[in-house]
């Protein structure tokens, strides 16, 4: 058995790879983050929802050994560490603990493999079809920057891998399902018209983890992986689709105005968000979700993360989108009257359930004309507009 440390295993990405791990058969995954009981006992394992308490859940209660640990600190990183054959970086907080992070684990012994979740924000403002040979751009700051100082940080390592997954999408996830769902039930998100021409590079969060335990098993070292659909949606084809699957139709069509404005709205919302959080976190989730202007130009962003090298080397199965929409659109209805889609379901652009069913104008204008390509993105988008960062480095 494999012994293999998961940092930021509190976190969204971190407790679903822990999961993967344990499901493996050949892997006793460690649970590492500052407050390692953070974490719930119960977990989401790849194509299936279990909820806590839930008996009905074949799958039965997650168990591991878990571990405190502050991984911006080498002495720290080094304790945890005592015997591991692998880690797993999944934490994600500041850009100052995302760097810190990197370079401790840059000094850990050759002998332990290195896994680092980075982002596809290492491409900044990237266009057209981008492999993991292109150069990664300069004078990023943040979110992107910090993405790109960690990578470069852990390059001496010789017993390293990088992930550089898009928009990381599944059950859960805050960034780009949770709010995403709120914004298109609120039709504040919905068909953009020019501005979702963008290609969606949405990264199904059973193929992030499918990518870790691959990169596990795989003798490759030094190298990166993009981490996305093989033919991703545009963004108002995405958007259009998980809205019909969440039932929030008729799905809105969002003047260019409208997002002008919501724009403008974005860094006092999040600021408003950030004070109230201190007084009433509680009262601070009712507080309506910034449309920050880096998620704006990502929609519009035309770039193609390249998945080859992902496919050639790493050959995890791919969750097709509708599955993937399938799954978080069912995480979000009452659990009794809907159950979890667990079987893979075979997606085209043209050909998908959710779009033949779409109210046929909307579906089709966001459809129409669209070269269906990959891209990206990571999370941070409020970083990247310099706006503080509000969780933990251990949370993912």
């Amino acid at each position: 058995m494999q012994r293999v440390i998961v940092l930021g295993a509190s976190g969204f990405l971190g407790r679903h790879v822990l999961a993967a791990l344990a499901a493996s058969g050949w892997a006793a995954p460690v649970a590492v983050s500052r407050n390692p009981y953070a974490a719930p006992r119960t977990s989401l394992l790849p194509h299936g929802m279990r909820r806590d308490g839930d008996a009905s859940d074949p799958t039965g209660p997650v168990s591991t050994e878990r571990l405190a640990c502050n991984a911006t600190r080498l002495a720290d990183l080094l304790r945890v560490l005592a015997g591991a054959d692998a880690v797993v970086n999944c934490t994600a907080g500041s850009p100052t603990d995302t760097v810190d992070v990197a370079r401790a684990l840059a000094q850990v012994p050759a002998d332990c493999r290195i896994v680092h979740v980075s982002s596809m924000a290492v491409y900044g403002a990237a266009a057209g079809r981008v492999d993991e040979a292109s150069a990664l751009p300069d004078g990023l700051g943040g979110y992107a920057g910090a993405k790109v100082a960690a990578e470069r940080a852990l390059s001496g390592h010789p017993n390293h891998v990088v992930l550089r997954p898009g928009c990381i999408f599944g059950p859960g996830g805050e960034q780009w399902t949770l709010r995403i769902a709120r914004l298109l039930r609120a039709r504040r998100l919905g068909d953009l018209g020019a501005a979702g021409d963008g290609a969606c590079n949405l990264a199904p969060l059973d193929d992030v983890a499918a990518a870790v335990l691959a990169t596990l098993c795989r003798p490759v070292s030094g190298v990166a992986f993009n981490i996305a659909l093989p033919d991703p949606p545009s963004w108002n084809a995405f958007l259009v689709c998980f809205a019909i699957a969440l039932g929030a139709t008729p799905v809105a069509r969002v003047p260019a105005r409208q997002l002008r404005l919501e724009a403008r709205l974005a860094v006092p919302l999040h600021a408003a968000a950030l004070a109230l959080r201190r007084i009433s976190p509680q009262a601070a989730t009712r507080l309506p979700d910034a449309l920050t202007p880096s998620l704006l130009a990502l929609m519009r962003q035309d770039i193609t993360l390249d998945h080859r090298r992902a496919d050639r080397l790493l050959g995890f199965a791919r969750t097709p989108l509708g599955t993937a929409l399938a799954q978080a659109a069912a995480s979000l209805r009452p659990a009794k009257s809907h159950p979890i889609v667990r079987t893979p379901v075979a997606w085209t652009p043209l050909a998908d359930p959710c779009i033949v069913a779409a109210r046929a104008p909307v579906a089709s204008a966001a459809l129409a004309g669209r070269d269906l390509a990959t891209r990206d993105l990571a999370s941070g988008d409020l970083a990247a507009d310099g706006l503080p960062a509000s969780g933990p480095a251990h949370a993912a």
